[in-house]
């Protein structure tokens, strides 16, 4: 099992930064394939559900 955490961090100062986690021993290719999987997942979930893809 492999695991890649994204996370908004919010500072005490109220500044906010994106930080990343994953499972030790996951390489970068690995690593690059998950979060590719994850944005193309996110984005075509992003669409109507009802849009008609043929006009």
């Amino acid at each position: 099992m492999a695991a890649i955490v994204l996370m908004k961090v919010v500072e005490t100062d109220g500044s906010t930064r994106l930080s990343m986690s994953y499972s030790d021993g996951l390489g970068w290719i690995e690593r690059a394939g998950m979060l590719r999987i994850a944005e193309t997942t996110e984005t075509s979930t992003a669409q109507p559900r009802d849009a008609n893809p043929e006009g």
